[in-house]
């Protein structure tokens, strides 16, 4: 018999070994015996009748529970064998409580010592009532997101749904019979629930590395507006969507799949531990994806155990509740299989899943045939643009709608040679037609800066320091207003106001007054902007643009990138102006766009 959870050994009695009484019965309970010493010895129990009566009477007094106390013989000396048993409800002794953990005895204190109150009652962190708020108090439009999502999936119906939102809250659970909203209530319906919570929001950043945050997001709110937002903010802001084309049809497709994402965040919201103060952080890398968060529900499971069938554990139940009502999360411990069987629908590697004392944390790996290649750092490029190669660029280049033979003819060279050097070029340049119609064109924004160095810039000034951050800023928030870059940047109005005036080339001033916004002037990339940077928002406008596309040229533009294939009168129906309109600036363009059909089923489209 040695020390260990629910055996130890003091060589005497004294009053102080009641706080290990107390650590037993907070405990699985366990024996402690009296007359042996650390290293086994036995040195019996002197005058052990008085002992006897005294430690019944003091375990009473002070801990106010009963323990069986047995006198022992043990190397023909006396022991005493103390048996207690585990409480259903927290035991203190003398104010403090103490816990039993291996053969140690633990002092419980702040975050330990609430989890530990709250498990032994039975009540949770987000089901103890908070009495200085009311229905009234709570956000409309995280009882709109509600009552849209839940009808949406199904888990109500409309009946269930017209009622107030006092009968709705109710109905949820969320009131205690005095009529106090819970902690759940205020987390999911409460604008503000950082005043019963610090880290009651999310954190988002994008790191060039572990060392270097580029930029970064918090998300607040009710955690059903932050379970709307987030998302959104992922994939318009954080992710890139590698574009593709089948046939004429446009292909997005992003590094990581949207469902699995989607639960992995819902989940955390969901079990993060509250408590804690510590909110949920979002990490994006160029190739990869962290979701971390608090989950003291599961600090002792492991990976295997998590992809393995497994029951719904859940650390805020009230919270669970509201989030499977509305059709965000399931109620059978299914999150971690339907994220896995998205990765695998999508081509994904399957996440890891890291339970650490510090948290809970999934590791998404980016698709790499999504990854959009950067000029500092082409991704698998296999060939260089040297030799034939090059000359074959060349002329692609100074002929957008070139043939084989015709790239033969000016090279003096076979089209079987062209042909193998154009298969081996798929990365720069596309293949369009069909038989003596085919002809071929650069994919502009998959060539690095480096191969376009014959090819002119309109950049006037070089966009680094400050106006580089306002470039990117802008990219990232389309039709963002000049007081929210002042905001972002810590800069002063006047100082934005400055420099936007500095950067009329790249980007257009719309609006009057309090309604004025600043988008990117796609046409024009700066020199020193990465063509990754401009795949989502110019996947193939030309470098060698003539002219600005601002005004009305710019908007037919943009109704084109936006609509592959769209017709001549269906641009005027959109702008509203006439079709004559539109074709006599149409016929000003045909550097970037291309007429395609004929008759009712003519269309243009983006060179």
């Amino acid at each position: 018999m040695v020390e260990c959870q629910n055996i130890e050994w003091k060589e005497s009695w004294n009053d102080d070994l009641l706080k290990w009484i107390c650590g037993f019965a907070n405990a699985q309970g366990g024996k402690l015996y009296i007359g042996i010493s650390d290293d086994g010895s036995v040195c019996g129990v002197p005058k052990i009748k008085k002992v006897l009566e005294d430690i019944p009477n003091k375990v009473r007094d002070v801990l106010g529970i009963m323990v069986d106390i047995n006198a022992l013989k043990r190397d023909d000396k006396d022991i005493i064998e103390i048996v207690v048993n585990p409480s259903s409800y927290p035991i203190n002794c003398r104010g403090e409580y103490h816990y039993r953990s291996g053969s140690t005895k633990q002092l419980l204190k702040g975050h330990q010592l609430t989890e530990f109150l709250l498990r032994k009652t039975g009540y949770r962190w987000d089901a103890i009532p908070v009495t200085k708020y009311s229905v009234d108090d709570l956000d409309k439009e995280s009882f709109d997101i509600f009552r849209k999502e839940a009808l949406r999936y199904g888990r109500m119906t409309s009946e269930d749904l017209k009622c107030d939102n006092l009968e709705l809250l109710e109905r949820l659970h969320l009131i205690d019979e005095s009529g106090s909203l819970s902690r759940a209530t205020i987390m999911t319906f409460y604008r503000y629930p950082e005043k019963i919570s610090g880290g009651s929001y999310v954190k988002i950043g994008y790191f060039e590395n572990d060392a270097d945050l580029l930029y970064q997001d918090e998300v607040h709110g009710s955690l059903l507006y932050q379970a709307d937002r987030v998302i959104d903010l992922l994939y318009t802001k954080y992710l890139k969507a590698k574009i593709t084309y089948d046939n004429v049809t446009r292909i997005e497709t992003y590094p990581y799949p949207k469902l699995a994402l989607r639960e992995a965040v819902f989940n955390a919201l969901v079990h993060n531990d509250y408590s804690l103060g510590v909110p949920i952080q979002i990490s994006v890398y160029e190739d990869k994806l962290y979701i971390a968060n608090d989950a003291s529900g599961i600090k002792k499971w492991t990976q295997e155990l998590l992809l393995e069938k497994h029951k719904s554990i859940q650390t805020n139940p009230g919270i669970a509740n509201v989030f499977f009502r509305c059709g965000f999360i399931e109620a059978w411990g299914r999150g971690i299989e339907k994220i896995c069987n998205e990765c695998k629908r999508s081509g994904n590697e399957l996440p890891v899943f890291n339970v650490t004392d510090c948290g809970f944390i999934v590791k998404f790996d980016a698709l790499k045939s999504a990854l959009i290649r950067t000029n500092k750092q082409p991704l698998n490029i296999s060939i260089e643009l040297d030799g034939i190669k090059k000359e074959i660029f060349s002329c692609i280049l100074a002929n957008q709608k070139v043939s084989r033979k015709s790239i033969a003819k000016q090279l003096g060279v076979s089209t079987k040679t062209i042909y193998r050097h154009l298969s081996e070029m798929r990365e720069y340049v596309v293949c369009e037609g069909k038989g003596k119609g085919t002809f071929w064109r650069i994919v502009s924004a998959n060539v690095p800066h480096s191969v376009h160095k014959n090819v002119p810039h309109s950049a006037a000034i070089k966009l680094d320091g400050v106006k580089g951050k306002i470039y990117n800023y802008i990219l990232a928030n389309p039709n963002v207003s000049i007081n929210s870059i002042s905001k972002y940047l810590d800069l002063s109005i006047d100082m934005i106001s400055g420099c936007l005036s500095e950067m009329r080339e790249y980007v257009v001033c719309e609006g009057q007054g309090e309604d004025t916004i600043f988008r990117i002037v796609p046409a024009i990339v700066p020199i020193n902007v990465p063509h990754s940077v401009h795949q989502n928002v110019c996947a193939n406008i030309p470098h060698s643009a003539a002219i600005k596309l601002d005004g009305i040229k710019g908007e037919i533009y943009r109704c084109i990138l936006a609509n592959p294939n769209v017709s001549r009168t269906s641009i005027a129906k959109q702008l509203g102006v006439s079709v004559k309109t539109i074709g006599r600036h149409l016929s000003e363009m045909k550097k970037y766009v291309i007429y395609d059909g004929r008759g009712s089923r003519s269309s243009w489209k983006i060179i």
